[in-house]
């Protein structure tokens, strides 16, 4: 495989939690504010209909990510009503409740850790993880698909990250000056981010995770040769590219 397996602050326990939901918030904006997964809505609208699933169980879901738009998006711009449970790990709860209030009852969460290798089965749904996967070496990410084969469940992969020279731009260049135009206009409102941005605590971790990130990222033959290693995937409909 061409990819590394980089140090990312935020994988680490002992990564104080304010920091690391400053960043998930950074990502999540981003996301956001650019509608960074517009394109594969249709895909996963798609695949929830083919399992009959209405139910979008997110892991690893960080700052949320862009789960409040796909949430939306597919509820009422393609006619097919679906709810979210966000989890992580490391739950970043003030995020995830601040979504929740914002969503009407469209988005829900857990608050305790959920692994995405081993997914409580009572944590039922179409299971989506979003700029996250980078994060597991191939044994790890094996199990994650693995988990889902075991419990008969279904599950959407999508990624930002990847390893063309625009993509270390973005992380590099594009996103910390864009930090310091966004910080003072982040929700909720925190001197302390205002500190660690101008700094720049923040930034320079942004940067660093970022680049881990992209060299970390999967391209689409890479989850190929993941897949093949999935125990008894053969009723399974596999799809990997580029959108």
């Amino acid at each position: 495989m061409g990819r590394f397996q980089a140090i990312e602050f935020e994988d680490f326990r002992w990564f104080p939690a304010t920091l690391r939901n400053f960043m998930t918030d950074v990502f999540h904006i981003n996301m956001i504010r650019f509608d960074l997964y517009k394109c594969i809505m249709p895909l996963i609208k798609d695949a929830m209909a083919k399992t009959g699933q209405k139910a979008i169980i997110d892991l690893c879901s960080g700052g949320s990510g862009p789960l409040a738009q796909v949430q939306q998006t597919i509820s009422d711009e393609y006619d097919y009503p679906v709810t979210v449970t966000l989890t992580d790990k490391y739950p970043n709860i003030p995020a995830f409740k601040r979504l929740e209030a914002e969503s009407s009852g469209g988005v829900g969460h857990i608050e305790y850790s959920v692994d995405a290798t081993d997914v409580p089965e009572d944590i039922d749904g179409f299971r989506t993880i979003f700029s996250a996967f980078h994060h597991f070496p191939p044994a790890v990410a094996v199990n994650i698909l693995q988990d889902t084969v075991d419990k008969k469940s279904s599950i959407g992969i999508f990624e930002l990250s990847n390893r063309t020279p625009s993509a270390f731009f973005q992380v590099l260049v594009g996103g910390p000056i864009g930090q310091l135009f966004m910080a003072p206009f982040m929700k909720p409102f925190s001197l302390l981010r205002l500190l660690l941005t101008y700094v720049p605590v923040i930034p320079i971790l942004c940067m660093w995770d970022g680049t881990a990130s992209n060299l970390r990222a999967y391209n689409p033959s890479e989850l190929q040769q993941l897949i093949i290693r999935v125990r008894n995937n053969q009723s399974y409909e596999w799809q990997t590219g580029v959108a």
